[in-house]
């Protein structure tokens, strides 16, 4: 069995409303495929470029690392999506997708129903959906509430456990 832990960084403003959530476009993707039996790791990471809003916000470029540039020359969502999906191989032999935290899946629905209306092509979610797991809510779920803002690097610091690479890179997130 295969275990996958993604994280997408989204180009989103500031202010968390319903409408900013569901106008929010993934620019990037890093995932971490764990394979159970022999212990393999793989990795997939790309930038993507977004469906409706192509000028990255001044906070998202400081918080990520990326671009306007990089955003303007990144491959379209459909085509990183048609090859993560390649990546993930057999479906049947994933356990589950492991998120941090409800945003990511949010997002990535909300990004696949824009693309999908806009480009007239199948929903790259639809085969995937059910397989997503909330790591952030089973934390909290089995108690682990160490500040009222639980992000990946405050829950590995309560559970001293040290995060490796750069912060809002999706790749280091996902491996951590």
């Amino acid at each position: 069995m295969k275990k996958i832990y993604i994280d997408f960084e989204m180009n989103m403003s500031n202010n968390r409303t319903k409408k900013d959530l569901m106008d929010a476009d993934i620019i990037a993707i890093g995932a971490i495929k764990y394979d159970t039996k022999t212990g393999e790791i793989e990795k997939f990471k790309s930038l993507i470029k977004p469906i409706t809003n192509l000028n990255i916000y001044p906070h998202i470029q400081e918080l990520t690392n990326i671009s306007q540039d990089d955003i303007i020359h990144a491959p379209s969502y459909e085509d990183v999506m048609r090859k993560f999906k390649a990546w993930l191989g057999e479906y049947y032999q994933i356990e589950g997708i492991y998120t941090f935290g409800n945003l990511d899946i949010t997002c990535f629905n909300n990004t696949d129903k824009k693309s999908s209306n806009k480009y007239n092509h199948p929903r790259f979610l639809s085969n995937i959906k059910n397989l997503f797991i909330d790591i952030k809510e089973k934390y909290i779920k089995n108690g682990i509430r160490c500040m009222n803002y639980v992000s990946l690097t405050n829950l590995l610091d309560c559970i001293n456990v040290e995060f490796h690479g750069d912060a809002h890179d999706p790749l280091y997130d996902a491996y951590n």
